[in-house]
């Protein structure tokens, strides 16, 4: 038997080489079968319901990736190749545009696109719409106990939670560029590319908020509410309005100064290899249907006007959608207010502090 274990070793030896050259593959291209799309987004972009529905009418099947944030996309698509479809919100679109990595979507291959809403269209980040389109969207405000609000006299200013003076547990968002375009839009307004002098003043907030600062989370503002682990969360409206489902206590507002929308749009990388199926895949989630069914279960707002008709949601999600429709001149999408650079070392400034 102990002449066979050389060739044993030799051939587990080959074994390991080719798993690890295969997971090394993977890495930074993913591996591609015939009627199979990539799709790469945030967790709870699209149910598994309506995945395995697509599969069953199209033979498609959608292997879905997920990222936690936009930082978390930008990185890995300059990295990973293989993805067909990925959903970046507003900013990213811009930074994955700038570096080359999106191409441009074929609009006369959308049997949809009349009917998405104006309101969502030919925002800074892609002005013509060029190389992404909206697919949900949702309202940054303010969620807290109705009693806390009744206090504010029902109006709720960015001093709630920027001003020292004010005393309240925070629930703040963890989008490094989220938290400095709020923290800039209290000090400066709309202003875009900030000096250094404001980018010094805006890191400087964030730092004296942070005495405040519960946790840094968008995505968990409804269990820090509910739980009562914080007084006040700054978060999408989607969390906000969960936490009214759970505690109709709690009241979701928008400052009085005006907000930002968030807008996850959909958006072909450059390297796609399996555009005859992502077009198909775009349309099948763009189907009114579909996306009233996926509004009523992640209570987003849905980028097709018509759509919203055939939504299963509560007076608090109408009257979010509402609120936000008559501040819509006060309503502003996140934008790129200082470079890459600049946001990263501010915002790890931020944290270390």
């Amino acid at each position: 038997m102990k002449r066979f274990f050389p060739k044993i070793a030799i051939m587990i030896m080959w074994v390991f080489l080719l798993f690890s050259s295969v997971r090394i593959m993977t890495k930074s291209n993913l591996l591609t079968n015939k009627n199979t799309i990539h799709v790469f987004t945030f967790p709870e972009q699209f149910s598994y319901e309506a995945l395995q529905s697509f599969e069953k009418e199209t033979g498609i099947k959608v292997i879905v990736h997920n990222f936690s944030n936009n930082e978390e996309l930008i990185a890995k698509m300059n990295r990973t190749k293989g993805y067909d479809l990925i959903t970046p919100s507003d900013y990213a679109v811009k930074i994955l545009n700038d570096q080359k990595l999106l191409k441009p979507l074929d609009k006369s291959k959308l049997n949809f696109y009349k009917h998405i809403d104006p309101f969502l269209l030919n925002r800074s980040y892609d002005p013509n719409n060029t190389y992404s389109l909206p697919y949900d969207w949702e309202v940054m405000g303010f969620g807290m106990e109705k009693e806390l609000l009744e206090k504010q006299k029902g109006s709720v200013s960015w001093d709630l939670i920027f001003d020292k003076k004010n005393k309240h547990s925070i629930a703040m968002t963890n989008d490094p560029i989220e938290a400095l375009s709020f923290a800039s839009f209290y000090l400066t307004g709309s202003k875009q590319n900030l000096s250094a002098v404001e980018i010094t003043n805006v890191k400087n907030l964030l730092i004296e908020q942070k005495k405040s600062i519960e946790a840094y989370t968008a995505i968990r503002g409804d269990y820090f509410l509910v739980s009562e682990n914080c007084e006040i969360a700054l978060a999408p409206s989607s969390f906000l309005l969960k936490a009214i489902k759970q505690k109709p206590s709690i009241a979701f507002v928008l400052p009085k100064e005006g907000t930002f929308i968030t807008i996850e749009n959909i958006a072909i990388p450059a390297t796609t290899k399996n555009e005859e199926l992502v077009y198909k895949f775009i349309n099948f989630i763009y189907k009114a249907e579909y996306q009233a069914e996926e509004s009523s279960r992640f209570l987003t707002f849905p980028a097709r006007v018509d759509a919203l008709k055939d939504t299963s949601t509560n007076g608090a999600f109408k009257k979010a959608l509402l609120d936000t429709r008559k501040e819509k001149n006060k309503i502003h999408t996140i934008d790129m207010i200082m470079t890459e650079q600049e946001a990263r070392q501010a915002w790890v400034e931020v944290k270390a502090s």
